[in-house]
C-alpha cells in the first residue's frame, strides 16, 4: 500500500512523487507535494490535510478512520482555539471520515468535549477507558507469557498489577519487560527489579512533567504530600503557608490528580511514586 510505497522512496519527496503507486493519489491532491515548501503557508496545507482525510476516503468508496492522539496538546499551542475551530468546521460537513481523539488527561478532554462551552459539545461520542480490570489484566498477561514460552511468577504479576491499578501503558510495559527481562535473564525478575525498569524506562517522560509542575512552589509541596497521602492536604497548606485550592484546580485542570472520597489521588501511579522516592521538599 501506501506505506510500503513511501518506505521504499526512504522519505525522499522526489522519489514520491516518482513512485507509480502513489501517482493517482499525487495528481488528485496535489497539496501534498508542497508539504516540503517553505513557501507555503502552513496553516494552508494544514487545512487541505483535513480536506484530504475525507475528500481520499470518498473517492476510494470507503469509510475512514483517522485517529489524533494526545489531542489535548492541542490547547498547548498559541493558535489552539484556531486550531480547534477550523477543525471542528471541517469536520461537521464531512461524510467520509470518522476521527478518534485520545488523551491521557480526563479533565483535558472533558474541557474540549463534554463541558456545554466546549468546541466539540455533542458532536462526538465520548467513550471514557478508564483503569483496566484486575482479573482480566490478570489473565491476558499470564496467557500472553505463557504462549511465549517465558517464565513467570504469579505473585508478581498480582503485586505489579495492585501497584499500577490498571493504569493501561503501565500494565503493558511491565509486560513487556517481563518479557525482556526473562530473554536475557532466563528467569522472572523481583517486584523491585520490574519496577525499577519501568521507572528508568520513563525517566525522561517523568522528569519532563516534574519540570512543568515544579516551578510553582505550591506544586512542589501538594505533589509531594499527595505522593505519600490522599489526605490532610489543608493542614499541610496552612503550615506551608501556601494556596491549596488553587493549586489543587489547576493541577486536577491539567490531568494529574483527581478527587474522590474527599481525598487527592494521582492518576499516573509511577510519576507518584517516582515523587515520593525521588523528591526532597
Amino acid at each position: 500500500g501506501l506505506k510500503k510505497a513511501y518506505q521504499k522512496t526512504k522519505g525522499s519527496i522526489t522519489a514520491l512523487i516518482k513512485n507509480l503507486n502513489l501517482k493517482a493519489v499525487i495528481e488528485d491532491f496535489e497539496f501534498i507535494l508542497s508539504m516540503h515548501d517553505p513557501s507555503v503557508d502552513e496553516w494552508s496545507n494544514f487545512q487541505d490535510s483535513i480536506d484530504f482525510i475525507n475528500e481520499f476516503a470518498g473517492q476510494a468508496k470507503k469509510n475512514m478512520f483517522f485517529a489524533f492522539d494526545e489531542y489535548g496538546d492541542t490547547l498547548k499551542y498559541d493558535t489552539s482555539q484556531e486550531i480547534i475551530k477550523m477543525m471542528r468546521s471541517k469536520i461537521q460537513s464531512q461524510s467520509s471520515a470518522c476521527y478518534l481523539f485520545s488523551g491521557s488527561y480526563e479533565s483535558v478532554m472533558e474541557t474540549l468535549f463534554v463541558d456545554s462551552k466546549s468546541p466539540f459539545y455533542r458532536l462526538a461520542r465520548v467513550i471514557n477507558i478508564g483503569y483496566l480490570g484486575f482479573d482480566e489484566l490478570k489473565k491476558y498477561m499470564i496467557k500472553k507469557l505463557s504462549d511465549y514460552d517465558i517464565e513467570y511468577d504469579k505473585s508478581l504479576i498480582e503485586d505489579i498489577l495492585d501497584f499500577l491499578k490498571g493504569h493501561p501503558y503501565y500494565s503493558q510495559l511491565a509486560l513487556q519487560q517481563m518479557y525482556l527481562y526473562h530473554i536475557t535473564e532466563k528467569k522472572a525478575p523481583t517486584f523491585n527489579e520490574l519496577l525499577n525498569i519501568i521507572v528508568q524506562s520513563d525517566r525522561n517522560y517523568l522528569e519532563k512533567i516534574w519540570e512543568d509542575l515544579s516551578g510553582s512552589k505550591e506544586n512542589v509541596f501538594i505533589l509531594k504530600h499527595l505522593s505519600q497521602q490522599p489526605s490532610g492536604i489543608y493542614k499541610m497548606a496552612k503550615e506551608q503557608n501556601i494556596n491549596a485550592s488553587r493549586a489543587l484546580k489547576k493541577l486536577e485542570g491539567h490531568g494529574i490528580i483527581y478527587k474522590k472520597d474527599g481525598g487527592y489521588y494521582f492518576y499516573d501511579p509511577v510519576f507518584e511514586y517516582w515523587i515520593a522516592e525521588t523528591i526532597n521538599v
